[in-house]
């Protein structure tokens, strides 16, 4: 149990009860309520010091139909101009094939 705890303080910077039970609704509920405070922090005009922690939510939503879409206002990560989406390629550079294949095998 205290290693959950540890991933929760390192990447929130927080501990709590709520933590506990890390599958829990309450603990679901506090890590995106969280995330969406760090997310405006990071996101504001004036970040006048480092975050207290260093999750963010990802900027998409999955429909109860299973399409997914960017977040409004959130075409582009933070900082970047990388697509939330992305777009399709059936290429794979051969740096990543070759990484991918060490960890997967293929048939």
């Amino acid at each position: 149990m205290a290693s959950v705890l540890l991933c929760w303080h390192e990447h929130l910077g927080m501990l709590g009860d709520s933590f506990l039970q890390p599958l829990g609704e309450e603990s679901i509920r506090k890590v995106n309520q969280v995330s969406d405070k760090y997310q405006d922090l990071y996101s504001s005009e004036t970040l006048e010091h480092d975050l207290p922690g260093h999750l963010l939510h990802y900027p998409y939503r999955v429909a109860n139909d299973g399409v997914n879409a960017e977040l409004p206002g959130f075409e582009h990560f933070l900082d970047t101009k990388a697509q939330v989406l992305g777009t399709k390629s059936d290429y794979v550079p051969p740096v990543l094939a070759s990484s991918f294949k060490r960890f997967i095998s293929f048939p």
